[in-house]
């Protein structure tokens, strides 16, 4: 499947959050043809699509957000487009934070990088 269609391939079920990804930074982005820019696939998976409520196995549930989903997002380097860059000291920062530290010891309502940033309709890292 070819990168920039997942969101109108997921988005033929899914039509109230297709619309809301295409107007965030990375359905914006996405359009555009950044190359890294995440689709609903880098975030949800391909093929083994689980409930946010599956605390080990979901890569978008709560405990899983800031280090396994946002965390694997591009790194600052001079080759990637501005939008889509994640500096590298945001996600060590916040694990180092009292909200991570919360999420840490097991408090899920955490704010983590959804909390701020938004969920399917992601706002730009300021």
């Amino acid at each position: 499947m070819n990168h920039w269609k997942v969101a109108d391939t997921c988005g033929e079920c899914h039509t109230e959050i297709a619309k809301i990804y295409g107007a965030s930074i990375h359905g914006v982005a996405a359009k555009a043809g950044v190359k890294d820019a995440p689709v609903c696939v880098d975030c949800h998976g391909e093929h083994l699509i689980l409930d946010p409520k599956e605390i080990a196995a979901s890569p978008v549930n709560a405990a899983n957000v800031s280090a396994e989903t946002c965390g694997r997002l591009p790194r600052e380097r001079a080759d990637r487009q501005a939008c889509m860059i994640l500096p590298a000291d945001r996600v060590p920062s916040y694990a180092d934070s009292y909200h991570g530290l919360a999420l840490k010891g097991g408090k899920l309502t955490a704010a983590n990088c959804a909390s701020c940033h938004g969920v399917h309709n992601i706002l730009q890292v300021q």
